[in-house]
């Protein structure tokens, strides 16, 4: 029988660096998580954002855990699903990675929430490697050898959504550095709505990116007065601030149709999570058999 983990056994940390989406993702997180010990956190740069996410975990001092980025608004229903999961997450399991729509990339994928047990949040802080660069997060977290990830398909959030052009500028600059090889992929995804704030904001981000005296750094300030001189020339106003969250139906309306199904922490969601993400971005029939093949006879040989 499945157990119910009440809702005070649950925090949420947002981590941000004060995104267009900041407060409305806020009343996003109170809206899914009522009743939940609530903290919003900023230290500058990612990594030492990432470090007092985790002090202000701990110092909550819940069973359970769940980060949500300042780029990130909730769906709704997330709350549920991740209080589902954490009923059904096994007993080894101290992290599990969830997923979200992405605007920049426009892929269902991992990025922005979390769900911790905050045991595991603790073990970091004490013998963690805190010194990753690229991804801190993800390298601070296979440092960790005996904490078990798990990544059920369950969709629970809108990533990079209503950010401000300097933000989408930042997103991609950093993007076309860490993934150099898709640059001209990525620019060609975004030269596709040329009329478009956001994606010409994109484009100037990655035309930046490729000038090699302008160095990558993790604080979003310093992306300030870069990200204003290229969005000048390239004709962009910035956006208005963002106040409130769009209505629970509006958030609805960005889900793509096809993402419907990995709303539901179901069995297919969290024993067959890379088969049913695959289905449910519209890989069907034989293809779908062959993936599904492929990934348990590669899985029975690693045994």
């Amino acid at each position: 029988m499945t157990r119910r983990t009440g809702i005070g056994s649950f925090a949420v940390v947002q981590r941000h660096a004060d995104e267009r989406t900041q407060v409305a993702g806020l009343e996003t997180i109170a809206r899914e998580f009522a009743g939940a010990a609530i903290a919003a956190v900023a230290a500058g740069s990612f990594p030492l954002t990432l470090r007092r996410c985790f002090e202000a975990a701990v110092e909550l001092d819940r069973e359970w855990t769940v980060t949500v980025d300042g780029d990130v608004l909730l769906l709704p229903g997330a709350g549920r699903a991740i209080m589902t999961l954490a009923d059904r997450a096994p007993s080894t399991v101290g992290h599990v990675g969830l997923l979200v729509h992405d605007r920049v990339t426009r892929e269902i994928r991992a990025a922005g929430v979390r769900l911790y047990r905050t045991a595991t949040m603790q073990a970091a802080l004490e013998r963690g490697d805190w010194g990753g660069t690229l991804r801190p997060e993800t390298e601070l977290l296979a440092s960790l050898d005996d904490v078990v990830a798990w990544a059920p398909s369950v969709l629970v959030g809108l990533h990079d959504h209503e950010q401000y052009l300097r933000d989408l500028f930042r997103t991609a600059f950093v993007m076309v550095r860490k993934k150099a090889h898709q640059r001209d992929q990525l620019i060609a995804l975004w030269r596709g709505r040329p009329d478009d704030p956001a994606d010409m904001a994109l484009v100037a981000g990655a035309l930046a990116a490729g000038r090699p005296e302008l160095e990558l750094t993790f604080a979003a300030s310093d992306y300030r007065a870069l990200s204003e001189a290229f969005l000048l020339a390239a004709g962009l106003e910035e956006r208005a601030p963002l106040t409130a969250a769009p209505s629970p139906d509006l958030l609805e309306q960005l889900v793509p149709a096809h993402a419907q199904r990995l709303r539901s922490p179901g069995f297919a969601a969290r024993r067959l999570p890379k088969v049913w993400k695959k289905a449910a971005n519209g890989v069907h029939g034989l293809a779908l058999l062959r993936y599904a093949l492929g990934r348990t006879i590669a899985v029975a040989l690693r045994r």
